[in-house]
């Protein structure tokens, strides 16, 4: 999709998502506890992005492997107290 010159002057409210979509889309990932990157709710959500994303109207989505070393914030937290 070409936006014409006067788009990047004038927002045009409707080539957004709504607040509450936002809202009810953070509220879902909070409760989908991503905090452990490459864990299976992670994996799941990318493809909730990918859904969402096709329902989007959004061109040539595909997925790539990845190199990814899984992390959590609790494993970081006990790394960085046990270091001091």
């Amino acid at each position: 999709m070409r936006f014409p010159p006067s788009a990047a002057v004038t927002v045009d409210a409707t080539q957004f998502l709504s607040r509450k979509q936002l809202d009810d889309w953070q509220l879902d990932l909070d409760e989908r506890y991503l905090r452990a990157a490459g864990s299976p709710p992670h994996e799941a959500y990318i493809d909730v992005l990918h859904e969402r994303l096709v329902h989007a109207g959004v061109k040539q989505l595909r997925f790539e492997p990845v190199g990814l070393q899984q992390w959590s914030f609790l494993t970081h937290r006990h790394r960085r107290r046990t270091a001091v």
